[in-house]
């Protein structure tokens, strides 16, 4: 249900269900609520009355208003009365809270409306609380540096097409060119550095989920081309999987349907690719480590940090 007064900070809340952060609400049985709210209580000393206080808020999907005890400080993207979305935005954001607002040496309740546009409403993140300059420094500084490697990725892509161009017939260069391209959608994406750019819910969804499969594809295509090694049919028969889920993402933009069957279906088999295709990726590495092959051990040492960081993916977006 949705109602204003949940906002309020006199409401009773202790009936309601507890919910994680950061987290997927279809993944905690919360995927057909069209809006939900979050409830919070904080307390806060007087030792911070002689200071400026802020909240980062973490990424809300798909948008957010943010209610500081009864009292709305702000939000992103726009959700009408009735608690559609409107205008769709997931960007983090910071919330400078007004010294009258705030009750020292008392608890004080945070509120924030939540919208679900095709069922991918949740939290990406996490909520920060202090004085507004470090909460900016850190905000800016964790920025700075996922944004960086994002951009790292960028730069070894356009690197590698340029090598490929250059070899004129080594699939290899091209194959490791676009999984780093598409590393670096799914980088940007995910620290939504793509609202900085361009502040667009569209642009943000498409630039995101363009790399998801796709980069075990081509990282699997790399390997089996860089060591020469013959593609097993099994391999072929997820490239083709893959392949065809993908066109569902290319297709959503036609109609809400489509979407909705990308959402709930393709996206999580997508993501889930990355288990099979990082089994191929370690039996690849092991047999060219057993067989003393140029770069084997080079990437199989990139491949436990892949590794490490895909599935810590894996478990947070299955909570």
């Amino acid at each position: 249900t949705d109602n204003e007064e949940y906002s309020h900070v006199e409401m009773d809340d202790s009936h309601w269900e507890n919910i994680s952060i950061p987290g997927l609400w279809r993944r905690q049985n919360f995927g057909n609520t069209r809006t939900g709210w979050y409830r919070n209580q904080i307390y806060i000393h007087d030792f911070w009355q002689t200071k400026s206080i802020s909240i980062l808020s973490p990424s809300f999907t798909d948008a957010h208003e943010f209610y500081f005890n009864g009292i709305k400080i702000g939000g992103e993207g726009k959700i009408s009365s009735s608690g559609e979305c409107l205008v769709n935005n997931s960007k983090s954001k910071i919330y400078s809270i007004p010294e009258s607002a705030i009750k020292f040496n008392s608890q004080n309740t945070i509120s924030i409306r939540v919208c679900n546009y095709v069922g991918l409403a949740g939290v990406f993140g996490k909520f920060q609380i202090g004085e507004t300059d470090k909460i900016e420094r850190e905000f800016y500084s964790s920025m700075v540096w996922n944004v960086s490697i994002g951009l790292v990725f960028l730069f070894v892509s356009f690197y590698h097409l340029l090598l490929f161009v250059g070899s004129k017939k080594d699939l290899s260069y091209l194959y490791f060119s676009l999984s780093c391209l598409f590393s670096s959608t799914l980088t940007l994406g995910y620290y939504r550095f793509t609202y900085w750019v361009f502040d667009s819910y569209k642009f943000h969804f498409y630039f995101f989920n363009s790399g998801f499969g796709i980069v075990g594809l081509f990282l699997v295509l790399f390997l089996y081309s860089f060591f020469e090694y013959k593609i097993p049919n099994w391999i072929k028969f997820i490239n083709y999987s893959v392949m065809i889920l993908f066109f569902t993402f290319i297709l959503s933009p036609l109609s809400s349907l489509i979407l909705q069957v990308y959402t709930k279906f393709s996206q999580p088999l997508l993501i889930l690719s990355g288990i099979p295709y990082g089994f191929a990726l370690c039996k690849i590495v092991f047999q060219a480590n057993q067989e003393n092959k140029n770069g084997s051990k080079t990437i199989a040492f990139g491949l436990m940090i892949l590794l490490s960081a895909f599935f810590m993916g894996i478990l947070f977006y299955f909570n």
